[in-house]
């Protein structure tokens, strides 16, 4: 068993493939067994090589993964936008999916906002239809204004199956 919090290290050039491997599995594959599988929603891939290199240009963005030998079954995008990080990418290897690890990462780097990027604001977007997820992040401390936005067709990450999918704004204070 993976010592989930010893085990969170900053991702490298060389972890990109198995980023977006993790990633596309754990958002859209079919056969995923997790709960977190958008692809009933959304068609496509989540992200790609070039957007995950894109995401480990430190010093306001940073990429956090969790290793099983040479496997990624774990992964976090966090980034400074002036005076609040925003949280992005929570991934998690399907299988060890309801074990704690995302718990356990989230407040990872929610630390890490407030202690290096000295923010005192996590934001992240979620689809507001995917409630499941909504309501992980509410017990988990985040809340929602109300603020939503049409769903970002042009950000290349997969298209909505259905057509009145929004994306729902949540906020935690640090």
């Amino acid at each position: 068993m993976i010592a989930f919090r010893e085990s969170i290290i900053k991702a490298s050039l060389d972890d990109v493939d198995r980023i977006v491997e993790l990633v596309n599995t754990a958002y859209r594959c079919k056969n995923n067994p997790g709960w977190t599988s958008e692809s009933d929603i959304i068609e496509g891939a989540r992200t790609n090589s070039v957007d995950v290199m894109a995401l480990l240009a430190p010093p306001k963005s940073e990429v956090f993964i969790v290793k099983d030998k040479d496997r990624v079954v774990a992964c976090v995008h966090l980034e400074k936008d002036n005076d609040r990080a925003c949280v992005g990418m929570l991934a998690i290897d399907p299988v060890l999916q309801g074990r704690g690890l995302g718990s356990i990462l989230l407040e990872y780097v929610e630390a890490f906002a407030r202690d290096h990027f000295l923010v005192k604001k996590a934001v992240m977007c979620v689809i507001a239809q995917r409630t499941e997820l909504v309501d992980y992040y509410l017990r988990r401390g985040y809340s929602s204004e109300g603020e939503v936005c049409e769903y970002p067709r042009h950000l290349n990450i997969g298209m909505p199956v259905q057509e009145d999918l929004v994306i729902q704004y949540l906020n935690k204070n640090l």
